[in-house]
């Protein structure tokens, strides 16, 4: 079975993953691709709460046919692993890592 190749992304609007009508919103922008963002733009204490509003955001974008990207968090383990669990499924794209430092990352 033949996939189909991807469009290039021109376009990433960023937008903070704690706030659902922002997201809502950015949709109807028509980048290329979203970047639900869990990471700077959110603050501490509500980036457990911006997961659950990013997961139960995916399927309403999925059928808005827009591409997603996840931006995630790094931990001291290198990545937040609670942040891909969260949001890791077929209705992604892609995961966008935070502040890379070197190679090793």
């Amino acid at each position: 079975m033949a996939s189909t190749p991807l469009k290039p992304i021109r376009s990433m609007m960023f937008v903070p993953g704690n706030k659902p009508n922002m997201i809502e919103k950015a949709a109807g922008a028509k980048a290329d691709a979203l970047i639900l963002d869990l990471e700077d733009s959110v603050p501490a204490d509500l980036k457990v709460e911006a997961r659950g509003i990013v997961k139960a955001k995916l399927a309403w974008l999925a059928e808005q046919k827009q591409r997603i990207w996840v931006r995630i968090n790094r931990s001291a383990h290198l990545y937040d692993f609670d942040d891909i669990l969260a949001v890791v499924s077929p209705l992604i794209e892609g995961i966008v890592i935070s502040k890379p430092c070197g190679p090793e990352d």
